[in-house]
Order: C-alpha cells, then sequence, then structure tokens
C-alpha cells in the first residue's frame, strides 16, 4: 500500500500518516524495514500496540487452543 501510496502522489509526499499494528510478533527485521520505509519516503508513522489495548483494558486477549490476536487489531 506504501508504494502504490508514493506512486499515485509522486512527485510529492504522501499526504497521510502510514500506519502499523504491531501484534507484539514481529521479526525484528520487519520493524527495521518499516522503519527504514518511513524514513525514506519521510511520512508520519502511526504505530498501534495490541499489548497496549489489553493493558489498558480495551480488550481482552483470548485464551486456549487456537487463540488468537487477529481480532485485537481492529479494536487497536
Amino acid at each position: 500500500m506504501a508504494h502504490l501510496a508514493k506512486k499515485a502522489f509522486y512527485p510529492a509526499k504522501i499526504p497521510f500518516p502510514l500506519v502499523h499494528i504491531d501484534t507484539g510478533h514481529n521479526f525484528p527485521e520487519t520493524l527495521k524495514f518499516r522503519d527504514a520505509l518511513v524514513k525514506e519516503l519521510g511520512v508520519q508513522l502511526v504505530v498501534g500496540s495490541v499489548q497496549e489495548s489489553i493493558d489498558t483494558g480495551r480488550v481482552r486477549e483470548e485464551t486456549g487452543l487456537n487463540a488468537s490476536r487477529n481480532a485485537l487489531q481492529t479494536v487497536t
């Protein structure tokens, strides 16, 4: 999506912030790439944290067999 936005608004900068929902299960390389891309594009980055949503009580983490954090991303 970032690439499409870059192409759509070229030669101007992307006029809106990029959003990353951090599930807490990212590879270090993913975060390094994200940060490098944001720096290269010169855009604002908004990061939502699933763990922060759990800690503040906005959502409750699933437990048990086949538990997932996927649904929590929509609240974050």
